[in-house]
């Protein structure tokens, strides 16, 4: 639900979060590549590296999990089965992206399926994982096959399979992304929604659901079904959400509509606040230090405050992994230089003031770091022609401008360029 609350980086100690929770938490990675998860538990201490998988000729940055006393190839199976191609989550990625990166070739099911069976039963016999973690992802395996099939199903309209329930009792390491939890969603749009096929709205599902309670589970499973729904209906269907939760309210699931409610409101906070904002037009709002906003300002107010200083402006967005991967080089010189002839501003062109925020917070950009308002439509954006970012440009001490696209601080020759423009 909180897709900003973990960024991999290559610093050590660059986010360090704690999840308030008494219940098992599943962190869920992926971007074009790939996707891979983790379980949790309340007190685990948990640290997110990067390893290197090359596939297709490519290196990916791939996530890899360490908590004190847990079992690695257990908590990294996902890492371990990635090795080999494909992987288990190949399929619904590939089947995404065959359009946007021709390398990438869409495996079948049956082969996803090998694969990781494959993994799972090399590590088992190198004792490497227990019986009950084999057991646990043949479990996940047999859903994820299921699923694929029911959705293949309502895709082409050949409603020709048979589907049972297959209740479990055990459900304590279930999480709502479990494939048997999408397996039972799934089996209710097969059952009841199958002329709509996979365009059925998740809210007319839960709907059904809170009415008809067709499954005979009890009070957490109910709870996993009902969440993975809302999680979907948060990020697709918003409009219908506040029906959802008031119908979800009558039926006494009061803990999962306090959870829904609470991400609302901390949603809708940022929302205000840059409703509020955008009047200002090509302001740019400064953060500092003590976590407040403390002033808005006009681009050439903002130079002008740095009169006398030669003056570096980095554009860049938290969601922008080359910008970030460029800070520490460009901390590094910062802290070489005489920080009064040399300044560096950074502005960010993020849509949500917390994500600015947080992001400003990891990269210790807790001075000179602005937010530009209304990005999209902004004079600054389209008088220095910014397409892309990171981008770096240089003002000379009476605030003119030296150059609109400097190079990136990681390279050899940027801080000769510096020195060089300090002495001009």
């Amino acid at each position: 639900m909180k897709p900003d609350l973990i960024t991999i980086s290559n610093k050590t100690n660059s986010n360090d979060i704690i999840i308030p929770t008494d219940n098992i938490v599943e962190i869920l990675i992926a971007n074009k590549l790939y996707i891979t998860k983790a379980q949790f538990k309340k007190g685990d201490s948990v640290f997110i590296a990067k390893k290197i998988i090359t596939k297709n000729n490519q290196n990916i940055d791939y996530p890899f999990f360490n908590v004190k006393n847990v079992n690695l190839y257990e908590l990294n199976f996902d890492y371990y089965v990635a090795l080999n191609s494909p992987t288990r989550s190949s399929y619904v990625i590939h089947n995404i992206n065959t359009k946007l990166n021709k390398r990438l070739r869409r495996f079948s099911i049956d082969e996803v399926i090998e694969n990781t069976k494959k993994t799972a039963d090399s590590l088992l016999k190198r004792n490497l994982i227990t019986d009950e973690f084999y057991k646990k992802e043949n479990f996940e395996l047999l859903f994820f096959k299921k699923n694929m099939k029911i959705k293949n199903s309502l895709k082409t309209k050949q409603k020709n399979i048979e589907l049972s329930l297959e209740k479990i009792d055990d459900i304590e390491n279930i999480t709502p992304n479990s494939n048997y939890i999408n397996y039972l969603i799934s089996k209710v749009k097969y059952d009841h929604f199958f002329n709509e096929g996979i365009r059925v709205k998740n809210s007319e599902v839960l709907k059904y659901l809170i009415i008809n309670k067709p499954f005979e589970y009890n009070d957490k499973l109910e709870y996993l079904i009902y969440d993975n729904l809302l999680s979907n209906i948060y990020n697709l269907e918003k409009e219908n959400l506040d029906k959802i939760l008031k119908k979800l309210e009558n039926d006494n699931q009061i803990k999962l509509v306090n959870k829904y409610k609470n991400i609302k409101t901390n949603e809708n906070k940022d929302l205000e606040l840059m409703k509020k904002l955008s009047s200002l037009k090509e302001k740019i709002l400064e953060f500092n230090s003590n976590d407040n906003i403390q002033s808005a300002m006009s681009f050439d107010k903002m130079l002008e405050r740095e009169k006398g200083k030669l003056v570096l402006i980095d554009y860049w967005a938290s969601w922008c992994a080359p910008c970030r991967k460029e800070m520490p080089s460009l901390r590094k010189i910062k802290k070489e230089i005489d920080s009064t002839r040399f300044s560096v501003i950074s502005i960010s062109i993020d849509d949500k003031i917390s994500l600015w925020k947080k992001a400003a917070k990891q990269e210790i950009l807790t001075e000179k770091s602005f937010l530009l308002l209304d990005h999209k439509n902004s004079e600054i954006i389209k008088k220095y022609k910014i397409t892309t970012i990171p981008r770096y440009m240089l003002f000379d001490k009476n605030g003119v401008l030296i150059s609109d696209n400097v190079m990136k601080p990681s390279e050899e020759k940027f801080k000769d360029f510096i020195l060089k423009s300090l002495n001009n």
